[in-house]
């Protein structure tokens, strides 16, 4: 004996929305749950949000545009893909590893093309071998060109601690004379290198902390 087919549902059961989007004939909402009606006072109310986020994203790409042309005039035309590796390093997107290796790469590319810069391979090893007093110096001013406090991760009683402050010094006097070179650039007038371009409150005079044992 066959098998009953499987009963069909309730002929009660609701008739389901078209999936097209279109109003159901006897006037039920959409099957986003809008009716025209409301659909035609959304529209409206994110239309003029649209174009003013349309007009500030022209305005953004503009000044970004610009912003790079700026740089690139100053710096060479590769400044924009030096800032993105600086950014690269700084936010640690990279592993040294993975450093290490895009620079083994591109020397061994060298060798292959017999440029000189290839025979420089076995120099580049990923180890660090300036003295510790240079490392030292170089942080330091790295940290005034970032903007970073006065603070060095030295003991006062290593020599590192002085380079670090005088790193952290000659960063100041970079910022100060870049500060005066764009003041009379813009002003047409010799500025007098005295001002902070970011004021002394940040640089203070507090006492070096240190982390080392």
């Amino acid at each position: 004996m066959a098998k009953p087919g499987r009963p069909k549902g309730s002929k009660n059961r609701p008739k389901e929305a078209p999936a097209n989007g279109a109003a159901t004939s006897d006037g039920q909402p959409r099957p986003n749950g809008l009716t025209d009606d409301q659909r035609e006072a959304l529209f409206f109310q994110h239309l003029p949000i649209y174009e003013a986020k349309l007009a500030a994203k022209k305005t953004a790409d503009a000044n970004f545009k610009n912003a790079c042309k700026a740089a690139r005039s100053e710096l060479g035309k590769h400044a924009i893909d030096e800032f993105k590796y600086a950014i690269r390093l700084r936010d640690n997107e990279d592993s040294d590893a993975e450093i290490q290796a895009e620079i083994d790469r591109m020397l061994r590319v060298a060798r292959y093309m017999n440029a000189p810069l290839g025979s420089q391979l076995g120099l580049f090893d990923g180890e660090d071998r300036r003295p510790a007093t240079e490392r030292a110096y170089a942080a330091g001013k790295l940290a005034r060109l970032q903007g970073e406090p006065r603070r060095s991760p030295h003991d006062p009683s290593l020599p590192q601690n002085d380079s670090w402050l005088t790193g952290y010094a000659d960063g100041e006097k970079a910022l100060i004379a870049a500060q005066k070179r764009d003041d009379e650039l813009a002003f047409g007038e010799t500025v007098p290198a005295t001002a902070d371009p970011v004021g002394d409150s940040e640089i203070g005079d507090e006492e070096s902390t240190y982390a080392d044992a």
